[in-house]
């Protein structure tokens, strides 16, 4: 097991109600995969996100609830930095939430130690995701220097404010921090770090290719068939056709609007062939049900699915991104272990 003990310490922050159990399964997977000799919780309820199985130092830190991304941003940028907790030889950070946690500890590369702030880039390369992060003591007491005023206009989006240059015509924080001596990790380094789109082998991700979906349908054993180092999230057409290898889970999110309906059985299909044995096959989508309907009209979805070894198919309603899609449909197969 990878050992970060007296190196890097683990927190956890959330006030939304829907997220705590799914940001303890974070925690809980976290250290299942990487020995952590501290924990820190904040939260409006921080008793329920107390992982089982921890026995290192936690520390707790209750906070209000946030209104909206927009106080959450806003405390990021203004409370946080006096709120943390580092132990005398423990200079960062690695931040889980319910949607980003690490996947492959033999990712872990002991350079990331030598930056301040790391997180998945974003598209144009830039390294500043702040949903699974490590950043350092130095990073926070910089960004404490800042004197942000609790103002959306300077802290909404905290992790655009404070990693990039330019947000548009907006002015970002970036300069002032690496002004101050603030390290980011180089582009190349962040890539095998983190991903917020095809999972490849990384350390760890972000989004919601997280297992909270197919908790929510009740299905809480699939967690451990998921459990791998390799999980697929594929957004969009041409991630799916450039999937490659073998992967213990495969996850179809936004990528099902790229498909109309006689182009859903070639989805399915190249995603299933490249699960591995005893892999699980999940896709999330408000079009997906009527999508299904289709298929087995034609009978599409049986030949398919039976093709490729799946042992079952389960249908139903679950908790997706922002409350406004809790009932969006979810697909879940597993496929055969021989």
């Amino acid at each position: 097991m990878l050992d970060l003990s007296g190196r890097v310490s683990l927190v956890a922050i959330t006030t939304h109600p829907a997220h705590r159990k799914p940001t303890r399964n974070a925690i809980e997977i976290a250290i299942s995969r990487v020995r952590f000799d501290h924990l820190m919780i904040v939260s409006d309820d921080p008793l329920a996100l107390l992982p089982k199985g921890f026995d290192g130092r936690t520390t707790i830190r209750t906070i209000g609830t946030f209104e909206d991304r927009r106080a959450e941003s806003v405390w990021t940028c203004t409370q946080q930095p006096g709120m943390l907790d580092f132990t005398d030889t423990c200079d960062h950070l690695l931040g889980v939430q319910y949607d980003g946690y690490p996947v492959n500890p033999d990712a872990w590369d002991d350079a990331l130690l030598d930056y301040d702030y790391c997180g998945a880039p974003w598209g144009d390369g830039v390294v500043g995701n702040g949903g699974f992060v490590l950043t350092s003591r130095e990073f926070w007491n910089r960004v404490g220097r800042l004197k942000l005023n609790p103002d959306a206009s300077e802290c909404y989006q905290a992790d655009v404010r404070l990693c990039r240059y330019q947000n548009g015509l907006q002015e970002c924080h970036r300069g002032r921090l690496e002004a101050f001596g603030v390290k980011y990790a180089p582009t190349e380094l962040a890539a095998r770090f983190s991903t917020q789109g095809l999972y490849d082998g990384h350390f760890g991700f972000h989004g919601r290719m997280t297992l909270s979906q197919v908790v929510g349908l009740g299905l809480d054993h699939v967690s451990g068939r998921l459990g791998g180092r390799c999980i697929a999230a594929p957004c969009s057409r041409s991630q799916v056709e450039s999937l490659h290898g073998r992967y213990d889970g495969v996850y179809l999110k936004g990528c099902l609007e790229d498909f109309d309906f006689g182009e859903l059985g070639l989805l399915i299909e190249r995603a299933v062939s490249h699960l591995a044995p005893g892999g699980v096959l999940c896709a999330v989508g408000s079009r997906l049900l009527p999508m299904m309907r289709y298929m087995q009209a034609d009978g599409t979805a049986e030949a398919i699915f039976e093709a490729h070894g799946l042992e079952r198919v389960i249908v139903g309603n679950g908790p997706y991104g922002p409350s406004h899609l809790v009932n969006c449909p979810i697909v879940v197969g597993f496929k055969s272990a021989a």
